[in-house]
């Protein structure tokens, strides 16, 4: 998606359509915990060793989209978002008014 300018990515980037509904949306998951189809399962992902959602705070498909449409709007690569959602919140608008300044 580098061929677009920003304010395009910024609407666009990391978007994936979902495989089941065809949706472009990213939805909002909601949850805190994520089901294990066994104890086995469960103790993999813990460990690291099997890849998959463990708890919301760890990662959900919602920050997993948010993680990609910054790295796509920075032009790297996707990394695991550490911040809490409020401190994302109040930084994109700096990133924004900092492009709208630049620009």
């Amino acid at each position: 998606m580098s061929k677009y300018k920003f304010a395009t990515k910024a609407v666009h980037a990391g978007q994936r359509p979902d495989p089941l509904t065809g949706s472009i949306a990213v939805p909002i998951y909601e949850t805190s915990t994520f089901v294990f189809e066994s104890a086995e399962q469960g103790a993999a992902r813990f460990a690291g060793s099997e890849k998959g959602y463990i708890y919301t705070r760890l990662g959900n498909p919602t920050t997993r989209a948010l993680e990609m449409n910054v790295a796509e709007l920075e032009n790297g690569e996707a990394q695991r978002e550490r911040y809490e959602s409020c401190t994302i919140l109040r930084k994109a608008p700096l990133k924004l008014r900092r492009f709208t300044i630049q620009a």
